[in-house]
């Protein structure tokens, strides 16, 4: 399965599971940008490497990155997901749906 497809299944079985005190939601920063949009966005306080979906409940951040059976973190990848641990987050890489499912189950969201 490719990343954007797993994408999608964790959108939509989020979107299909998550009770509404479940708040989610997708950070696309990982698209292919032209220099002038990638200027903006960093002058915005956009960061490299943060997780693919952030999901809120009470009161504690959790952060999915989705991998392919094969993918690897970046260098930015490693360092973000370093600095939001550091932060007290809960950062959790999954490569299948049911990688997905299963980190939710154990942090109690479903």
């Amino acid at each position: 399965m490719s990343e954007l497809a797993l994408t999608k299944a964790t959108a939509q079985w989020l979107a299909y599971t998550m009770p509404r005190w479940v708040a989610w939601s997708h950070f696309p920063a990982g698209e292919v940008r032209t220099q002038r949009t990638g200027a903006k966005l960093k002058s915005m306080g956009t960061k490299r490497g943060w997780p693919d979906f952030v999901i809120v409940h009470n009161g504690k951040a959790f952060f999915i990155e989705l991998k392919t059976a094969k993918g690897r973190l970046s260098d930015n990848q490693k360092a973000a997901h370093a600095d939001l641990m550091a932060a007290g987050a809960d950062v959790s890489i999954c490569r299948s749906i049911e990688d997905v499912i299963a980190t939710c189950r154990a942090r109690g969201l479903i």
